[in-house]
């Protein structure tokens, strides 16, 4: 998550379509294999479930973001094996996902993929990771409306670099639908843990949201500060950034 020192007031139109990605009801999925989950040792997870405030209009307004989730009309559910350090579950792509005709846009799968596997990075190492690189490779075309299942590991890590691979396919298994491998980097060391995120800010945290808004203004003061006292050492003025 990045947060912008900006001052800029964010147009009103912007801020009515910040809203939370949507989470998927019970009835979304079918029946199986979503009651195997359930069933199993699996943990329900995702930020929905782990960093509920994160998704919060008014908290992704100080943030700095000035649009609406990506994929937020994509269907997502996670579960995650504490044991075998699996990330697993379902994705259901509406009709708007149409590339081929009846076929889920390759596009839309890649970003899904992305999205599945930077949650398996933040599991691994915490807040802060961005992708580096992607590669997918298209096996079978996913018909349009089609729910299917995912699984994504964590292949290594070397140092704040995270080596992840995912695959989707059909909710029998018989069909792989697409397949990718990942890295991601952690751009500051300084960035909390998954555990420590959870307990300060997560489903562990007492944070109410106006304590975390107010914390999210400090930080921006601070960094304000020391920007401004950085130009006014090196004699060059402070540059707002261009949005």
């Amino acid at each position: 998550m990045n947060v912008l020192d900006v001052d800029q007031p964010i147009e009103s139109a912007l801020i009515d379509q910040l809203s939370p990605s949507s989470s998927a009801d019970d009835d979304e999925f079918p029946p199986s294999p979503y009651h195997q989950f359930l069933e199993s040792s699996l943990q329900r997870a995702g930020f929905s479930v782990d960093f509920p405030i994160l998704l919060d209009r008014d908290v992704r307004v100080a943030m700095g973001y000035r649009g609406s989730p990506f994929l937020r009309n994509v269907k997502m559910r996670y579960y995650y094996n504490t044991d075998t350090e699996l990330l697993e579950g379902m994705v259901k792509f509406p009709t708007d996902c149409e590339g081929p005709i009846g076929a889920v846009h390759g596009g839309c799968l890649a970003a899904a993929l992305d999205n599945v596997l930077g949650y398996q990075s933040l599991r691994s190492v915490g807040l802060g990771c961005v992708t580096l690189n992607l590669n997918v490779n298209y096996r079978a075309f996913t018909p349009l409306g089609a729910c299917v299942r995912f699984e994504t590991k964590r292949d290594r890590v070397e140092g704040r670099k995270v080596y992840c691979s995912a695959r989707f396919r059909s909710l029998d298994g018989e069909t792989v639908h697409v397949e990718a491998t990942a890295l991601f980097y952690k751009t500051s060391e300084r960035m909390l843990g998954y555990d420590d995120a959870k307990k300060l800010f997560g489903s562990q945290s007492n944070m109410t949201k106006q304590q975390f808004l107010n914390y999210l203004e400090e930080r921006r003061k601070r960094r304000s500060k020391t920007a401004g006292s950085a130009a006014v050492a090196s004699g060059k003025p402070r540059m707002k950034p261009k949005l």
